[in-house]
Protein backbone atom coordinates (compact mmCIF):
# COMPACT_ATOMS: atom_id res chain seq x y z
CA UNK A 1 0.00 0.00 0.00
CA UNK A 2 1.23 3.50 -0.84
CA UNK A 3 0.39 6.56 1.25
CA UNK A 4 1.15 10.23 0.64
CA UNK A 5 3.12 12.10 3.28
CA UNK A 6 2.41 15.72 4.16
CA UNK A 7 5.47 16.68 2.13
CA UNK A 8 3.74 15.36 -0.99
CA UNK A 9 5.98 12.32 -1.55
CA UNK A 10 4.58 8.80 -1.57
CA UNK A 11 5.63 6.25 1.07
CA UNK A 12 5.38 2.51 0.56
CA UNK A 13 4.01 0.37 3.42
CA UNK A 14 7.57 -0.67 4.37
CA UNK A 15 9.11 2.76 3.84
CA UNK A 16 10.49 5.10 6.47
CA UNK A 17 8.52 8.15 7.56
CA UNK A 18 8.82 10.68 10.36
CA UNK A 19 6.19 12.62 12.28
CA UNK A 20 7.60 15.93 13.47
CA UNK A 21 6.28 19.04 15.18
CA UNK A 22 7.65 22.37 13.97
CA UNK A 23 7.05 25.88 15.27
CA UNK A 24 5.70 28.26 12.64
CA UNK A 25 3.76 31.54 12.57
CA UNK A 26 0.04 31.99 12.03
CA UNK A 27 -1.48 33.73 9.02
CA UNK A 28 -1.09 37.04 10.82
CA UNK A 29 2.66 36.58 10.48
CA UNK A 30 3.21 37.10 14.21
CA UNK A 31 1.46 34.54 16.42
CA UNK A 32 3.48 31.35 16.95
CA UNK A 33 1.77 28.03 16.18
CA UNK A 34 2.86 24.40 16.27
CA UNK A 35 2.45 22.29 13.14
CA UNK A 36 2.63 18.50 13.17
CA UNK A 37 3.49 16.97 9.81
CA UNK A 38 4.58 13.67 8.30
CA UNK A 39 7.74 13.67 6.19
CA UNK A 40 9.39 11.13 3.92
CA UNK A 41 12.99 10.14 4.60
CA UNK A 42 14.50 12.67 2.18
CA UNK A 43 12.47 15.61 3.48
CA UNK A 44 13.24 14.69 7.09
CA UNK A 45 17.00 14.69 6.39
CA UNK A 46 16.61 18.04 4.61
CA UNK A 47 14.83 19.40 7.70
CA UNK A 48 17.66 18.19 9.96
CA UNK A 49 20.32 19.82 7.80
CA UNK A 50 18.40 23.11 7.65
CA UNK A 51 18.95 23.71 11.37
CA UNK A 52 15.22 24.18 11.99
CA UNK A 53 14.15 23.16 15.51
CA UNK A 54 11.67 20.28 15.64
CA UNK A 55 10.35 17.53 17.90
CA UNK A 56 10.33 13.98 16.55
CA UNK A 57 7.63 11.47 17.43
CA UNK A 58 9.82 8.40 17.98
CA UNK A 59 6.86 6.07 17.49
CA UNK A 60 6.76 7.05 13.81
CA UNK A 61 9.97 5.20 12.97
CA UNK A 62 10.52 1.47 13.12
CA UNK A 63 13.82 1.35 15.04
CA UNK A 64 16.20 4.29 15.11
CA UNK A 65 18.96 2.26 16.78
CA UNK A 66 19.46 0.01 13.75
CA UNK A 67 21.03 0.70 10.40
CA UNK A 68 20.12 -1.52 7.45
CA UNK A 69 22.08 -0.44 4.42
CA UNK A 70 23.12 -1.57 0.95
CA UNK A 71 26.11 -0.05 -0.82
CA UNK A 72 27.05 0.00 -4.50
CA UNK A 73 29.74 1.29 -6.80
CA UNK A 74 28.49 3.95 -9.20
CA UNK A 75 28.83 2.74 -12.79
CA UNK A 76 28.31 6.00 -14.70
CA UNK A 77 27.88 9.75 -14.29
CA UNK A 78 24.25 9.76 -15.44
CA UNK A 79 23.14 10.24 -11.80
CA UNK A 80 24.37 13.81 -12.12
CA UNK A 81 21.27 14.57 -14.20
CA UNK A 82 19.39 14.43 -10.89
CA UNK A 83 21.42 17.24 -9.29
CA UNK A 84 19.06 19.88 -10.64
CA UNK A 85 15.96 18.21 -9.16
CA UNK A 86 14.25 20.28 -6.42
CA UNK A 87 14.35 17.30 -4.03
CA UNK A 88 18.13 16.83 -4.35
CA UNK A 89 20.33 18.06 -1.51
CA UNK A 90 24.12 18.36 -1.33
CA UNK A 91 26.41 18.65 1.66
CA UNK A 92 30.12 18.53 2.34
CA UNK A 93 31.17 16.02 4.98
CA UNK A 94 34.34 15.56 6.99
CA UNK A 95 34.40 12.61 9.34
CA UNK A 96 36.97 10.92 11.51
CA UNK A 97 37.19 7.77 13.59
CA UNK A 98 38.11 7.71 17.24
CA UNK A 99 37.88 3.91 17.21
CA UNK A 100 37.96 1.43 14.31
CA UNK A 101 37.72 -1.84 16.23
CA UNK A 102 35.98 -4.48 14.03
CA UNK A 103 33.41 -5.03 16.77
CA UNK A 104 32.53 -1.34 17.06
CA UNK A 105 33.39 2.03 15.53
CA UNK A 106 33.13 5.53 16.94
CA UNK A 107 32.66 8.17 14.27
CA UNK A 108 32.64 11.96 14.45
CA UNK A 109 31.06 13.79 11.53
CA UNK A 110 30.91 17.45 10.59
CA UNK A 111 28.64 18.52 7.77
CA UNK A 112 28.05 22.06 6.55
CA UNK A 113 25.68 22.83 9.42
CA UNK A 114 25.58 19.93 11.89
CA UNK A 115 27.85 17.75 14.01
CA UNK A 116 27.23 14.11 14.92
CA UNK A 117 28.77 11.50 17.18
CA UNK A 118 27.91 7.96 16.06
CA UNK A 119 28.68 4.55 17.57
CA UNK A 120 28.12 1.54 15.31
CA UNK A 121 28.23 -2.14 16.16
CA UNK A 122 29.45 -5.05 14.04
CA UNK A 123 27.26 -5.81 11.02
CA UNK A 124 25.24 -9.00 10.94
CA UNK A 125 24.15 -9.37 7.34
CA UNK A 126 23.07 -5.90 6.27
CA UNK A 127 22.07 -4.84 9.79
CA UNK A 128 24.02 -3.30 12.61
CA UNK A 129 23.26 -1.25 15.68
CA UNK A 130 23.73 2.49 15.38
CA UNK A 131 23.51 5.21 18.03
CA UNK A 132 23.79 8.71 16.64
CA UNK A 133 23.70 11.98 18.55
CA UNK A 134 23.73 15.56 17.32
CA UNK A 135 26.56 17.63 18.81
CA UNK A 136 27.62 21.25 18.27
CA UNK A 137 29.50 21.69 15.02
CA UNK A 138 32.46 23.23 16.84
CA UNK A 139 32.68 20.14 19.07
CA UNK A 140 32.67 17.91 15.99
CA UNK A 141 35.61 19.78 14.48
CA UNK A 142 37.52 19.54 17.77
CA UNK A 143 36.89 15.78 18.02
CA UNK A 144 37.92 15.22 14.40
CA UNK A 145 41.31 16.69 15.28
CA UNK A 146 41.65 13.87 17.85
CA UNK A 147 41.16 11.30 15.08
CA UNK A 148 44.63 11.95 13.66
CA UNK A 149 44.95 10.60 10.14
CA UNK A 150 41.76 8.50 10.36
CA UNK A 151 39.74 11.10 8.46
CA UNK A 152 37.88 11.17 5.14
CA UNK A 153 36.23 13.97 3.21
CA UNK A 154 33.42 13.61 0.73
CA UNK A 155 30.54 15.40 -0.91
CA UNK A 156 27.17 13.72 -0.38
CA UNK A 157 24.31 14.15 -2.82
CA UNK A 158 20.92 12.90 -1.63
CA UNK A 159 18.65 12.10 -4.58
CA UNK A 160 15.23 10.47 -4.90
CA UNK A 161 14.62 7.74 -7.49
CA UNK A 162 11.31 5.84 -7.60
CA UNK A 163 10.41 7.21 -4.14
CA UNK A 164 13.67 5.81 -2.74
CA UNK A 165 16.34 8.01 -1.18
CA UNK A 166 19.86 7.35 -2.49
CA UNK A 167 22.97 8.90 -0.96
CA UNK A 168 25.78 9.31 -3.47
CA UNK A 169 29.18 9.95 -1.91
CA UNK A 170 31.91 11.53 -4.03
CA UNK A 171 35.17 11.08 -2.13
CA UNK A 172 38.11 13.46 -2.02
CA UNK A 173 41.72 13.36 -0.86
CA UNK A 174 43.38 9.93 -0.87
CA UNK A 175 40.09 8.39 -2.04
CA UNK A 176 39.67 10.78 -4.98
CA UNK A 177 37.89 9.04 -7.84
CA UNK A 178 35.74 6.78 -5.67
CA UNK A 179 31.96 7.25 -5.91
CA UNK A 180 29.61 5.10 -3.84
CA UNK A 181 25.80 4.94 -3.67
CA UNK A 182 24.06 3.91 -0.45
CA UNK A 183 20.44 3.20 0.32
CA UNK A 184 19.00 2.68 3.79
CA UNK A 185 16.28 0.06 4.21
CA UNK A 186 13.52 -0.56 6.70
CA UNK A 187 14.16 -4.34 6.53
CA UNK A 188 16.71 -6.58 4.84
CA UNK A 189 13.88 -7.99 2.71
CA UNK A 190 12.82 -4.61 1.37
CA UNK A 191 12.68 -4.66 -2.42
CA UNK A 192 14.24 -1.68 -4.20
CA UNK A 193 14.55 -0.76 -7.86
CA UNK A 194 18.18 -0.15 -8.80
CA UNK A 195 18.78 2.95 -10.95
CA UNK A 196 20.66 2.33 -14.20
CA UNK A 197 23.75 4.12 -12.88
CA UNK A 198 24.14 1.67 -9.97
CA UNK A 199 26.96 -0.84 -10.49
CA UNK A 200 28.48 -3.68 -8.47
CA UNK A 201 27.13 -4.21 -4.96
CA UNK A 202 29.84 -3.92 -2.29
CA UNK A 203 27.65 -4.17 0.84
CA UNK A 204 29.68 -7.10 2.16
CA UNK A 205 33.10 -5.84 1.03
CA UNK A 206 34.83 -4.25 4.03
CA UNK A 207 37.27 -2.45 1.72
CA UNK A 208 34.48 0.03 1.01
CA UNK A 209 33.55 0.68 4.63
CA UNK A 210 34.15 4.31 5.51
CA UNK A 211 36.16 3.26 8.56
CA UNK A 212 38.47 1.32 6.23
CA UNK A 213 38.70 4.15 3.70
CA UNK A 214 39.75 6.45 6.55
CA UNK A 215 42.81 4.40 7.40
CA UNK A 216 45.91 6.43 6.48
CA UNK A 217 48.23 5.43 3.66
CA UNK A 218 46.04 2.47 2.74
CA UNK A 219 44.11 2.54 -0.51
CA UNK A 220 41.86 -0.50 -0.41
CA UNK A 221 39.78 -0.15 -3.55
Amino acid sequence: MTTIASCGHSIESDGAYYTVTIQDVDQDGVSPILITTTLCDACFHELKESGTEYELDSSSIADNTQEIERKFLVASDSWRDLLSAPSTTTQNIKQGYLNVDPERTTRVRASDTMGYLTIKGKAVGLTRSEYEYEIPLSHAHDLIKMCGDHVIEKTRHRVIVDNTVWEIDVFHGSNEGLVLAEVELVSENQIIILPEWVGEEVSYNSSYCNSTLAQPYRKTW
